[in-house]
């Protein structure tokens, strides 16, 4: 659906017409900038007949475009999108996603442990509108690159732009619990809840998991963990991004799953041994029965102005009027 929020201005459309039959009944003259293309002094160059009427009628139909996109810009031409908003917020969940090398091993029937576990988190997004999610890296720091939002398209975008090895390659999961903790403390929700996917055990940052996780109970925010992959040797390969680098190499897979287990009982949380993709989907079907999905409010038809793009097209239309008169007909203006 098209919207004008200047509809007025659309009133100079009517000199499009206006002007066509001034011209045709002679009332009003055109002007030109002449430009003879030939040897000085000498015979100048002329098109064929029929070729130059082509070219005459494709510039007065380019010059009418332009006008017609100064117009549309003026009147403050836009497209209505209709946006869905929702009468409430759900429960903040925040992904806390190891970005390690080790999660590079493709022992997830095929994929690696990071491609498997964002496309969990994507899947489970993607089917929550109007849900609150926030994003925390870890590996040899934490960060929280997405703080938790409502913006699902911004959330998914650095979801997608994640990359193994952004924040080194150690494992500081007490960090990575800590930020998340740290953000959720400063949300005004009744319940929060924090989902940890990581293969590994921890070895960098200054605060220990289990201290980090401690802090849940009495903050209202419930963990999950997922611990990921399955035991063994197994290849890795990926590049890191700082370095513009390529490691590969053999990995052997000996995670400490009763470390994870002692910072899932000091949260008072749930562990979850996800050795394959069936089972980590049934790690985010049990979080779908904690975290309900938000239900519609109503709906409300947002413009997208698109003054911008009516004024580019009336600059290259009027450019490309130009360039043909002054090569094809040796005059650079005739209206």
């Amino acid at each position: 659906m098209f919207w004008f929020e200047r509809p007025a201005f659309l009133l100079f459309l009517f000199f499009i017409p206006l002007f066509i039959i001034l011209r045709k009944t002679g009332i009003l003259r055109g002007f030109s900038l002449p430009l003879t293309l030939g040897n000085w002094e000498g015979a100048s160059f002329h098109w064929p007949g029929t070729f130059v009427k082509t070219v005459r009628h494709v510039c007065g139909c380019l010059l009418c475009v332009s006008f017609f996109s100064v117009v549309l810009a003026a009147a403050g031409f836009s497209v209505l999108k209709k946006e869905t908003y929702y009468s409430g917020t759900s429960s903040p969940v925040v992904f806390v996603v190891d970005i390690s090398p080790s999660m590079s091993a493709p022992d997830m029937n095929g994929k690696t442990r990071f491609d498997s576990a964002r496309d969990g988190i994507q899947a489970f997004v993607e089917k929550r509108p109007g849900g609150s999610f926030g994003l925390v890296a870890l590996a040899s720091d934490a960060a929280m690159l997405v703080p938790p939002t409502t913006d699902r398209e911004t959330f998914l975008s650095r979801l997608a732009s994640l990359k193994i090895g952004e924040l080194g390659d150690g494992t500081a999961i007490g960090m990575g619990l800590a930020v998340s903790v740290a953000h959720l403390q400063e949300v005004q929700a009744s319940s929060s809840h924090v989902v940890l996917l990581t293969d590994g055990e921890n070895n960098a940052g200054e605060i220990n998991p289990v201290t980090a996780a401690s802090f849940f109970p009495s903050s209202n925010i419930s963990l999950v963990i997922a611990g990921l992959g399955r035991r063994g040797v197994s290849d890795i390969s990926y590049e890191d991004p700082r370095k513009g680098i390529r490691y590969s190499g053999k990995f052997n897979s000996e995670f400490d799953e009763g470390a994870l287990l002692k910072i899932t009982s000091a949260a008072g949380g749930i562990y979850v041994r996800a050795e394959n993709p069936d089972s980590l989907d049934a790690l985010f079907s049990t979080l779908e029965v904690s975290v309900p999905a938000v239900a519609a409010g109503w709906t409300k038809n947002v413009p997208r102005h698109l003054d911008y793009e009516c004024m580019l097209a009336a600059l290259i239309a009027a450019a490309a009027a130009w360039i043909l008169r002054l090569f094809f007909l040796g005059s650079g203006i005739c209206i």
